[in-house]
């Protein structure tokens, strides 16, 4: 057996493989057994016809176990069991490139929850923790509103339903959209949603709610957090899964790729929002293996693609590679191309210099190497013969 990051490896040699990026690496260890389709929700205005409720079973789906160690690199492959919270799925809503007006009416979403179904004393505080568990706060727009409180159908004497309510309140409707996706596509949700499971607009303005923070500009939670806050700490505090969290990184990366034609003389155009989120979620890894050779060289190349990070975390993370006695032609390809962005403005032939350095440091450790990982400023494409036409160019600038 071999780990995801050995996989990823052994895919990437093979000169076939599209931008030089590894092929999907399949289905997470634990997916398979905790992956459920369901049918897409209506609100609760096409709801009022519903005659009979639908319900989840409350019950603890089981997550396969498989400890072993690499049969290349050694590394222990981790118990998915042991590390029991996966990362949150990140929100890319369809229309992300909508331009959205800060002067955009607010809207609003409310999440019901049924209250028995939560079988907690504290059940405003559990609601909350299976919130965070599906949400990442970094996801919801700055200076988004959360409201919490018992519906009024539950306040009623004789009400339809006994559920708690959240609400989230943004100018951002795609987002909105993405939320109630991510929460009917989540199998903690199904376990314990009402008959009504969401509303919107009005009818969630209608709910007698109270305040529950709001978030602030660098995606902190502020204000009257009474049980949102102390959730989302606990659900912090919850160590992740982290082959999973390599996984959905890797995932968001690859689906973050430009589709161009080479040598078209365009520039490529990535998906911003889920490079964006790759680097975050490889960032999270490293908190937790910052050894981990391939996670720094992927947070390198997310680093390199978006542009507007510091060059320095770049380099610094390819120079932690190498130090690290790890022969990587990758890194090298990445390196040279940090180091000719960083000269390029003020010294163009050092920065030739530097690149041809290091491209011919590549060649050395892989003769095949072929890759379009590090110099997207040269746009070369996923052949050998380009590769090294690439280096020409450089030579004959110097």
């Amino acid at each position: 057996m071999i780990c995801e990051n050995c996989a990823a490896n052994e895919k990437r040699k093979n000169p076939t493989e599209e931008h030089g990026i590894p092929a999907d690496p399949g289905t997470p260890p634990d997916s398979a057994s905790t992956t459920e389709a369901f049918t897409k929700p209506m609100i609760q205005d096409d709801l009022d016809s519903a005659t009979q409720e639908q319900t989840q079973p409350n019950v603890t789906i089981p997550v396969p176990v498989d400890s072993s160690t690499c049969s290349l690199c050694g590394r222990e492959i981790l118990d998915p069991a042991i590390a029991s919270r996966p990362p949150r799925r990140r929100l890319f809503p369809n229309d992300q490139n909508s331009p959205v007006s800060p002067g955009d009416p607010r809207q609003d979403l409310a999440i019901h929850f049924d209250i028995d179904k939560l079988n907690a004393s504290l059940y405003g505080e559990a609601a909350w923790r299976i919130f965070w568990t599906i949400i990442d706060i970094r996801d919801l727009p700055p200076f988004a509103s959360l409201y919490e409180g018992d519906t009024d159908w539950t306040l009623e004497q004789n009400g339809v339903d006994n559920t708690y309510c959240i609400r989230v309140s943004c100018n951002e409707s795609p987002v909105l959209a993405a939320i109630r996706d991510a929460f009917w596509d989540s199998v903690e949700y199904q376990a314990v949603k009402p008959l009504w499971p969401f509303q919107m607009d009005d009818n969630a303005q209608s709910q007698p709610l109270v305040e529950a923070g709001f978030v602030s500009y660098d995606h902190e939670l502020k204000g009257a957090c009474f049980n949102s806050k102390p959730a989302l700490q606990s659900v912090d505090a919850i160590p992740l899964n982290l082959p999973l969290l390599f996984h959905e990184a890797m995932t968001a990366y690859r689906t973050s790729q430009p589709k161009y034609v080479p040598d078209s003389g365009s520039m490529p155009v990535f998906d911003q929002p889920r490079l964006q989120a790759a680097h975050e979620m490889f960032c999270d890894y490293l908190e937790a293996a910052p050894n981990d050779v391939e996670a720094l060289l992927m947070r390198a190349q997310c680093n390199l693609d978006l542009g507007d990070l510091p060059i320095e975390e770049g380099i610094h993370d390819v120079e932690t590679v190498l130090e690290s006695n790890s022969i990587e032609a990758r890194a090298y390809d990445l390196l040279g191309a940090f180091l000719y962005r960083k000269f390029a403005g003020e010294n163009e032939i050092k920065a030739n210099e530097l690149m041809l350095e290091n491209l011919r440091k590549v060649l050395e450790i892989d003769p095949q190497y072929s890759s379009d990982m590090g110099n997207r400023i040269a746009l070369r494409t996923t052949s050998n013969h380009a590769f090294r036409k690439n280096m020409e160019d450089h030579e004959r600038v110097l």
